[in-house]
């Protein structure tokens, strides 16, 4: 998706790019959370 909003902008459905940004956010924020998350002891 990045390169269709970083380059193309004016070709996107605002109405995908919002359904992304309440869909899929945030459970990559949770996945991103758990990656950098420091190792137990």
């Amino acid at each position: 998706m990045r390169d269709p909003l970083a380059h193309k902008y004016w070709l996107l459905d605002a109405a995908i790019v919002w359904s992304a940004v309440e869909n899929d956010l945030p459970g990559m924020r949770d996945a991103i959370a758990r990656i950098l998350k420091p190792p137990r002891r």
